[in-house]
């Protein structure tokens, strides 16, 4: 990991032209495409005898929406780099391969259990009850990542 580019990289990647560019075309391309939007389903509607007047309100809120996901997505696919990197800090080259194919095999057996039972457990427990177990086991996740050994100092290799 330190051999990628170590802690500077995140702030390299902060700086680059590239990212900055292209986090801003995505942002500025909604609010253009949200008011283009209301514009023309507002001349759109004014031809009818009976219409409501629809104000920027519910493409605002549409906008919100698509943020929030696209939030919820870079948090959730930023987790597997996250696990990734605990793999190569805290297992050993010759079982790192049987590591990754047991977490996989886990990963999926568990999920594809949790989709199963969901319908059943919301319908069973309520939404509110059920929402607070999941609090619970985030907060025990949390808690675990938080017992794990702390980070050794890499030594430095002399020159030879």
């Amino acid at each position: 990991l330190r051999a990628r580019g170590g802690p500077g990289r995140l702030r390299r990647l902060g700086r680059s032209e590239t990212l900055t560019g292209w986090s801003l075309v995505g942002p500025g391309a909604l609010l253009i495409g949200v008011f283009i939007a209301w514009w023309l389903m507002r001349d759109w509607l004014n031809g009818f005898d009976q219409r409501i007047d629809l104000g920027p309100g519910p493409f605002l809120l549409a906008a919100l929406m698509w943020a929030g996901s696209l939030g919820t997505m870079i948090f959730i696919f930023g987790a597997i780099p996250f696990t990734d990197a605990m793999m190569v800090r805290y297992v050993d080259d010759h079982m790192r391969s049987r590591v990754a194919g047991m977490r996989l095999a886990v990963s999926i057996g568990i999920s594809s259990l949790a989709v199963w039972a969901l319908g059943p457990l919301v319908k069973s427990m309520g939404f509110d009850r059920m929402l607070l177990v999941l609090a619970g086991v985030s907060l025990c996740t949390a808690l675990t990542v938080l017992w794990l050994p702390p980070e050794r100092p890499v030594a430095e290799m002399a020159p030879a």
